[in-house]
């Protein structure tokens, strides 16, 4: 399966926003994108996060799991030149929704190493266990 140019692996930018909040929460992950899967990690105001997901070469839509330490939510939207953008939605609570916009970063590029240590800090943060307060 082939992917589309503008699907590069590396850095990525972009924003969520908020469900009932306005204005756009900045985000920074690594993506990479290998027949039909994406994987990556990064991290927003909420916290280090990991991204797992499929995109169809036929239509480029996209499905992907964004993975916190304490909550999962689903991004769902489409790929083409402008990115990746769509709605996000947190599956326990289906009306919490909104939207995304994510691009390749332009310019600088995380070296190999730089990279591996972002994965291994994020995989050593959600081996922590943490009591939920209720």
């Amino acid at each position: 399966m082939e992917k589309a140019n503008f699907l590069p692996d590396g850095s990525w930018e972009g924003f969520y926003e908020e469900f009932e909040k306005s204005g756009n929460f900045p985000m920074a992950c690594t993506f990479t994108f290998v027949d039909g899967n994406i994987s990556g990690s990064g991290s927003d105001e909420v916290g280090t996060f990991t991204f797992k997901g499929t995109y169809s070469t036929s239509d480029y839509k996209v499905e992907m799991r964004k993975t916190y330490h304490t909550h999962s939510l689903i991004y769902e939207g489409h790929a083409d030149e402008n990115g990746i953008w769509g709605n996000w939605t947190f599956p326990a609570l289906k009306f919490v929704s909104a939207g995304f916009h994510l691009w390749p970063k332009k310019g600088e590029k995380e070296t190999v190493s730089e990279e591996a240590e972002m994965e291994e800090a994020i995989e050593e943060l959600l081996e922590l266990e943490v009591p939920i307060e209720r």
